[in-house]
């Protein structure tokens, strides 16, 4: 064992005592915590109803000292003495606002049903809410809760009150504006909102009239709080149950998860004359509210504390020895080991500093790769691909003129760094290089031709660009396949190849987060059983949703990136779990229900747990056998009989059946039958698509069907989308069709409306 094995042994040593020691400690965390748990969210749920308690009798005192100043104005008005009605409409307003002198926004009254302006002038009724003309009506005072004046647009709080003993006037409302609360949030009432994410007061409708304390909580005056309840919780009917609790003038208390953070969101409504006019909210953070759980949490952090110190050292020191370890390689290890020509840290350097120098010249990054390079190896042997590089390291050296470079990547790639005035001057020298190369390649046994492909990235306007950056980007214009070669076996890294860059760097950017999410939205597109002219199952489709643009993202454009990226296999494992979870409500609610297809790649399939985790996840939801298709594309049934035979009889044991989708467009589907004992075949939409000779056409298709129904399998036609295509399946026998002449997929509330208004057939193992 060399120096540099015993030093990683060592810190592999020391991480693994680390977090040992990190496991033990947060496992006796862990303990305390499950001990005090139950305590905490009794404690937490008292101390949030009485905070909310608290703020709503502080409101309803408010409430009650506008009620009284208004019936003191009210009684000034009836103490006046008018010699006739034009004094009265002169000194009313005066007499009010010498009571109430201020907040005041509106003043009007009523007399003998009419309603008038603070001056006498008349005001139209129809512009009056309906809520403050009901409780003039009712001669009592009290305040109409919030409403929105028509006439201005402004939301208000009116406060009723009846006038006696006055010709003039038998009421009046005195309109506030409805910041007038904002004296709520004084600090001396900051003691009442500890804990607490939120606190406010809303209007019977939602609206924010008041926020008295807020905390990391999104929300603003004039906000509907449910709806911003509801992008945070995500949870409909908790939002109608909040609603309900304020409707029916009660208070209640609710736990809730909001930012992956236990919460309580406690509701308290103030009610006068069986019309509630106010609800004080509050959001409160469990583990804020009960000083029981204050100790705990400061012994965590005290642990917690030590340890990120104690890890935060090491880190320190490893990133600290690590990088003069890497500084060092990087000084030393400047020319490839085999080739003695630069290798990529040399080449960047190198081509930064001649592009930094002539900030005038037009450079292009040039990545160039022996073609079949891996497949030519394995046939040659290294010694003979050692030579071909050698010989390709000295025509790319005599290639560079002043002010050029090249070096060494790997696996027979090497980088160029060339000046050029035009394109036309640049694509000569490289086909020229090409031709010697090619020449060069009568060593190859098998007579294989020795070709030059690569990608090029130009340095444009004068900009300068990492060279890092411009080798990656010329390397994914070399290995695109999207673009034609621009000139010989080279492609210039253009915008197209930059917007196919940019959709998968956003797609693999953004892949966890809309799994987490939940932006992977399942559509099911329903199967239709020609014969027995009823729904037979359906089968559930992927789409992502993107919620910034409000569109969907099609399948085609993400699932080949995932496959490549191995993500396609939590993305299968959602859709079935969502899958399951429909089914197991529609059981529960004795909804209809037919048997679901699900999607599975040769990744997830290929997994050593994919049987055990479906059948664990079919259990868990109660699934009956049968009411779970799995569908194989034929690409991969043909890549290996033997693993999907394997498979498919551990599926069938476990209660799902199996199929086999896009049947016919491969050039084995009769092994596919031969060697497979699966459940159904779906033809691909080729099959009834016209093609060279109808007669032709349909014999083909007849015996597909034949042969389905012969071997007692299910056979269902892909993409019919004409009452022709129909009536040609019902006439040669086919079992089942799916497409857009039946149904296009539809989201899981609609897709269980049209279960409740087509027929179904549950389940039936023989087609």
């Amino acid at each position: 064992m060399n120096s540099k094995q015993r030093a990683a042994r060592t810190r592999a040593l020391i991480f693994a005592i680390i977090c040992i020691s990190g496991l033990i400690l947060i496992g006796s965390s862990i303990v305390l915590l499950i001990s005090y748990v139950q305590d905490l969210r009794a404690d937490a749920a008292f101390a949030a109803q009485r905070s909310t308690s608290v703020t709503a009798e502080r409101l309803r005192d408010a409430l009650r000292s506008y009620e009284l100043s208004a019936k003191a104005a009210a009684s000034a008005v009836e103490n006046g003495s008018y010699k006739d009605e034009t004094e009265f409409q002169t000194q009313f307003q005066r007499t009010v606002t010498s009571v109430i002198p201020d907040n005041i926004l509106f003043l009007r009254y009523f007399n003998n049903g009419n309603e008038y302006r603070s001056n006498g002038d008349p005001f139209d009724k129809s512009n009056e809410s309906q809520v403050v003309l009901d409780l003039v009506s009712k001669r009592v005072a009290v305040c109409a809760g919030v409403v929105d004046d028509r006439e201005f647009s402004i939301s208000t709080i009116p406060v009723c009150v009846p006038i006696y003993n006055c010709p003039y006037a038998d009421a009046m409302v005195i309109y506030y504006h409805t910041s007038t609360f904002s004296w709520l949030n004084d600090d001396k009432y900051s003691s009442d909102y500890a804990g607490s994410r939120l606190t406010g007061i809303c209007s019977a409708s939602g609206e924010t009239i008041a926020v008295l304390h807020r905390n990391d909580f999104e929300i603003s005056q004039h906000n509907n709080i449910y709806e911003v309840l509801r992008s945070k919780i995500n949870d409909k009917s908790l939002i109608d149950s909040i609603k309900s609790t304020v409707n029916s003038a009660t208070a209640e208390y609710y736990d809730v998860t909001i930012s992956d953070k236990e919460c309580i969101v406690a509701v308290e409504s103030i009610n006068e004359y069986e019309l509630t006019t106010f609800f004080i909210v509050g959001v409160y953070n469990n583990d804020e509210l009960a000083e029981a759980g204050y100790d705990i949490i400061r012994v965590l952090l005290g642990i917690f504390a030590v340890l990120f110190v104690l890890l935060i050292v090491i880190t320190v020191v490893m990133l600290i020895k690590n990088k003069r370890d890497i500084d060092r390689a990087a000084n030393s290890n400047d020319s490839d080991d085999q080739l003695g020509c630069p290798t990529r840290s040399k080449f960047e350097r190198t081509a930064t500093d001649i592009i930094n120098r002539n900030k005038a010249t037009q450079f292009a990054v040039i990545a160039i790769d022996v073609n079949h390079y891996d497949y030519l190896n394995e046939q040659n042997g290294h010694e003979t691909l050692l030579d071909i590089l050698q010989h390709l390291k000295l025509l790319y050296s005599k290639l560079l003129q002043i002010d050029e470079t090249y070096g060494y990547l790997n696996s027979g790639r090497f980088v160029l760094l060339l000046h050029y005035r035009e394109m036309d001057t640049l694509a000569e020298r490289l086909n020229h290089v090409s031709l010697l190369a090619s020449a060069h390649g009568t060593n190859l046994s098998g007579r294989f031709p020795l070709e030059l492909i690569g990608g090029i990235c130009c340095v444009k306007n004068n900009v300068t660009n990492q060279v890092s950056k411009m080798i990656d980007l010329a390397i994914d214009a070399e290995k695109t396949s999207s673009s034609d070669y621009d000139f010989g076996m080279f492609r210039i890294y253009n915008e197209r190849i930059h917007a196919s860059r940019v959709q998968n760097d956003y797609i693999e950017l953004h892949m966890e987060s809309a799994l987490e999410h939940k932006d992977f939205r399942v559509f099911y597109q329903p199967k239709f059983h020609i014969f027995n002219n009823v729904t037979d199952g359906a089968e559930a489709l992927v789409r992502w949703y993107n919620p910034e643009l409000d569109d969907y993202m099609q399948p085609g454009v993400f699932l080949p990136l995932f496959e490549a990226n191995r993500f396609i296999v939590k993305v299968d494992r959602y859709v079935y779990e969502q899958v399951c979870t429909y089914i197991e409500e529609a059981i529960g609610n004795n909804l209809p229900i037919v048997p679901i297809s699900v999607n599975v790649s040769r990744i997830t399939a290929a997994d050593s747990d994919f049987v055990s985790y479906y059948t664990a996840v079919k259990q868990q939801h109660g699934i009956p056998d049968g009411f779970i298709m799995i569908e194989f594309t034929e690409s991969f049934a043909y890549e290996d009989y033997d693993m999907l035979r394997e498979i498919v009889t551990k599926l069938h044991d476990n209660g799902f059946k199996c199929s086999i989708d896009d049947f016919g467009s491969g050039f084995s589907s009769y092994n596919i039958l031969k060697e497979l004992p699966m459940d159904e075949i779906k033809l691909d939409r080729f099959f009834i698509k016209e093609g060279f000779e109808r007669d032709r056409d349909l014999k083909i298709l007849k015996s597909v069907i034949e042969l389905g129904r012969a071997l007692n399998m299910k056979v269902t036609q892909e993409g019919v989308e004409t009452i022709d295509q129909l009536a040609l399946l019902r006439s040669l026998g086919c079992h089942v069709i799916q497409g857009y002449h039946y149904s296009k997929p539809l989201s899981l509330p609609a897709f269980m409306e049209f279960l409740e208004s087509k027929g179904t057939r549950t389940h039936n193992s023989t087609y």
